[in-house]
């Protein structure tokens, strides 16, 4: 119950290229942070409504604590 509607981030480098990268094939470089609230967890998932892109699997979940430290999840 502690973590339900806590607001997390996810921090990755989607395989989605902009228009340069695309034109001139090159790989993507750009870190993104997206964020939203965690709905519902299990004893080792979390489930969260945040869209997220091919290429950020195993993308790093994190949140700042009440302290101003960041807590990976």
């Amino acid at each position: 119950a502690i973590l339900k509607n806590e607001m997390v981030a996810v921090t990755g480098y989607p395989g989605v290229k902009g228009f340069f990268n695309t034109k001139f094939n090159l790989p993507s470089y750009h870190m993104y942070s997206i964020t939203g609230p965690i709905v519902s967890h299990r004893k080792h998932k979390i489930y969260y409504h945040i869209d997220t892109h091919g290429g950020q699997s195993g993308a790093g979940v994190w949140t700042v604590s009440a302290e101003d430290t960041v807590q990976c999840l």
